[in-house]
């Protein structure tokens, strides 16, 4: 499967069962997977997908990331 370019423009359709149909080259290229999941969010008259991360896939994401808390009380 060829690798596609990151602005290539893509057609997609909405299936009979209002289901998105992406093309599996579009998809491999991307790392997605049948069965993956994810949160769909609406942004002006588009939409994001952003994957839903199990606990094991999520660990580290945030590795580095100031964990310090301010105490109000000072």
């Amino acid at each position: 499967m060829k690798a596609l370019a990151h602005r290539e423009f893509l057609k997609i359709s909405v299936s009979a069962d209002a289901g998105l149909v992406i093309p599996a080259d579009y998809l491999y290229s991307l790392g997605i997977s049948p069965g993956q999941q994810y949160r769909v969010i609406p942004v002006g008259n588009r939409l994001e997908l952003v994957p839903l991360l199990s606990p094991e896939e999520a660990q580290g994401f945030l590795n580095g990331i100031d964990t310090t808390i301010e105490d109000d009380d000072k």
